[in-house]
């Protein structure tokens, strides 16, 4: 089984991402989704939380297409016990409740230093280590 360490695994491969060009405006229409939420729901949880506005806005772009209505836990109202893995949590007062949850479930507030390759590594682990898996040497 292969290191899943930042210096090992993260590291190399953010330094070797490319964007591809075709995707280019796939990618600046979630940017702009995100940003449109950071002010309203991402830096609070941040303030909250202390993780990242980003952490939040991509995960929740993730699973519930920064739509505030849905959690950053799976995508389904926040407002409502979950149906979906996570099962029966739920409902919060608002999102940044929720968000909090999260931040606590994941172990995101744990995190004494946040860089880029922590960001890949927390998102990935966020639905689990499958794709990194599929990397084997």
């Amino acid at each position: 089984m292969r290191s899943t360490s930042l210096s090992d695994y993260y590291e190399p491969h953010y330094r070797e991402m490319r964007i591809v060009i075709d995707r280019l405006p796939e990618i600046h229409k979630a940017a702009k989704l995100v940003m449109s939420r950071k002010d309203s729901l991402y830096l609070p949880a941040e303030k909250a939380t202390g993780v990242p506005w980003i952490m939040f806005g991509v995960t929740h772009y993730r699973e519930g297409n920064c739509n505030p209505l849905t959690n950053v836990l799976n995508g389904q109202r926040w407002d409502r016990v979950t149906t979906i893995t996570p099962k029966g949590l739920g409902p919060w007062p608002d999102w940044i409740s929720c968000a909090q949850d999260a931040a606590e479930r994941h172990a995101w507030v744990d995190v004494t230093r946040w860089s880029i390759a922590k960001m890949l590594q927390e998102g990935e682990r966020y639905n689990g280590l499958g794709y990194a898996n599929m990397d084997k040497d």
